[in-house]
């Protein structure tokens, strides 16, 4: 007789690696392109100004965003394993690729196409983990998934050290590529389809096989049958489901709370990773120590994915990013005065536990929030329009600098941020759950 626990807890483990793998390739190869752009700029065949270096990295983000929205309908109509798989080989590829661009405008519609696969790839990761983590650490296994996004932009940074400089931009290129593509058997291997999709589009056979093949309880797939259908027709659930619940009155409130609150996210997520160093610069600090700032917030970020995470399964996700939020104001309110650089060190340390932390939270809580059928929906759209304040924080940042009206100002409008972040999120109400879509069913997960 299988262990229905132990089992289940095997399953989870193995969606969490094999989508932490796929995330921490999501960082690689976007920050890949960071790495590469000094020796791009100095390549005089290319004739690269630093406008077009920088247009070229937008290309990318536009790409993300796209593929967001777009990414989760596709993975409630089409499932999460294939479109998951599909996005991974696409962006490998596409990354390999770079690698023989043979000028600006080829390499600037490679890496757009890049972002489409990646922004795609993370809403399937989250929508899956979601799914088959325990229910009781749903936040735990997705903030620290997330963190494999941080931990491949720092390996892509140190590995650029050393091949940049005796192999050329272009092996750069060519490494992420093949990371990515030497992980897709593994992906193929034991990657399991969403047992959520498989009921709510009516292959209830399929679903059963399934839940079999991994350990886990068939019962459960039974009552998510019942929960699915209508008692009189036992029809499954139909292709706008997931729309509509996303525009349903008990959801309508979250659906603009949750990619408003991320925005907020990742205005202060970018914008701090792009310009900390040159505010910190500007208010006296020396560059050495600047730099070192960037690794605190960093090493914050990480710490506080563990520590806030738990927080949120322990108590609620909700209450998780408002303390997110909070502490990422009073840090930056606490910077504006100039402490000492032994200080700044502990403060920024504390600031990257919230700040770089909100937006993961921000997206747990919307996988975990709305029902399986419309779990990749939700998540593609908060995560596709939370990617504008990816845009719009570098640009804040460097406008105020600009302005030369004080580099604290910097400070004052990511506290102001970090604090609208946290009443927005208030905003999102507590779940109801139904049978239908117009009000959710339960998560199968969940039974």
């Amino acid at each position: 007789m299988v262990n229905q626990p132990t089992a289940a807890s095997r399953v989870a483990r193995t969606v969490w690696t094999l989508c932490f793998a796929v995330v921490f390739l999501d960082g690689f190869d976007l920050v890949i392109y960071g790495t590469v752009l000094p020796s791009l700029l100095a390549d005089g065949s290319w004739n690269m100004s630093p406008e077009t270096g920088g247009a070229i990295g937008s290309y990318a983000l536009i790409g993300l965003m796209i593929g967001a929205l777009m990414s989760g309908y596709i993975a409630d109509q089409y499932g999460r394993r294939k479109p998951l798989l599909f996005y991974t080989a696409m962006f490998s590829v596409l990354t390999a690729l770079c690698a023989a661009a043979t000028g600006p405008a080829m390499l600037g519609f490679l890496r757009f196409l890049v972002g489409l696969a990646l922004g795609g790839a993370l809403p399937m990761a989250i929508a899956l983990v979601t799914e088959y983590a325990p229910v009781e650490r749903r936040n735990f296994y997705n903030a620290t998934m997330l963190a494999g996004y941080a931990i491949g932009a720092v390996v892509v940074s140190l590995l650029s050290v050393v091949i940049v400089p005796n192999l050329g931009y272009r092996a750069m290129f060519l490494v992420g590529g093949v990371i990515g593509i030497a992980v897709l058997p593994f992906l193929a291997w034991r990657l399991p389809e969403s047992i959520d999709h498989l009921v709510t589009r009516g292959r209830h056979e399929r679903a059963r096989a399934l839940a079999a093949s991994l350990g886990l309880d068939t019962a459960v797939v039974e009552r998510s049958i019942e929960a699915m259908s209508l008692p009189e027709e036992k029809e499954p659930l139909g292709r706008t489901a997931a729309i509509r619940t996303l525009a349903a009155p008990g959801y309508r409130m979250a659906s603009i709370a949750f990619p408003l609150a991320g925005f907020c996210g990742f205005i202060l997520a970018y914008g701090l990773n792009t310009w900390l160093p040159q505010i910190l610069t500007s208010s006296g600090y020396s560059l050495g120590s600047s730099l070192a700032f960037l690794v605190a917030l960093n090493a914050g970020g990480l710490l506080g994915n563990l520590v806030l995470s738990t927080v949120a399964d322990r108590s609620s996700p909700r209450l998780a990013v408002v303390i997110a939020g909070i502490i990422a104001c009073a840090c930056f309110l606490a910077l504006s005065l100039g402490p000492p650089t032994g200080l700044v060190y502990v403060i920024i340390f504390v600031a990257g536990s919230g700040a770089l932390t909100s937006a993961a939270l921000i997206f747990s809580f919307t996988g975990t929030y709305y029902p399986g059928y419309a779990r990749g929906t939700a998540l593609g759209w908060t995560m596709g329009l939370s990617r504008l304040g990816g845009v719009a924080g570098p640009l804040i940042g460097g406008f105020i600098l600009g302005a030369a009206i004080g580099p604290e100002w910097n400070f004052y409008v990511f506290g102001i941020t970090a604090l609208v972040l946290s009443a927005v999120i208030m905003l999102v109400p507590r779940p109801r759950r139904s049978s239908r879509p117009d009000a959710p069913a339960p998560q199968l997960e969940e039974a």
